[in-house]
């Protein structure tokens, strides 16, 4: 048997990785941290998902503007999903500083 991935989740008491999202603060912040089988690193969270690329880039999901659409079909336009988002590079989220953190003083 081989693991394919790890996944794990975390609890903090609002998602400060991600600002913009409207946050009730008697509510929990989950998220996940997931290591694929080649090494990338993702981390989900409610409105926003980063990826660590097997060379150790880092980058967050993003919606590319100006992508063009393959078809048309009213009311909405299809796209290559390939085209339309994409891991823009960023800095290591804080999330991962977080887990990072907590790795070196504590066994995981």
């Amino acid at each position: 048997m081989k693991t394919v991935s790890k996944s794990e989740w975390f609890v903090l008491d609002s998602p400060i990785g991600e600002p913009n999202v409207k946050w009730n603060p008697n509510d929990e912040y989950n998220i996940e941290r997931v290591v694929k089988r080649d090494g990338s690193v993702v981390w989900f969270g409610l409105a926003v998902n980063w990826k660590k690329d097997e060379d150790g880039n880092w980058g967050v999901l993003t919606t590319n503007e100006n992508a063009k659409p393959l078809e048309k079909y009213l009311p909405e336009i299809v796209y290559s999903e390939d085209d339309r988002y994409y891991f823009k590079k960023c800095e290591m989220p804080i999330y991962e500083k977080l887990y990072l953190e907590m790795a070196s003083n504590t066994k995981i």
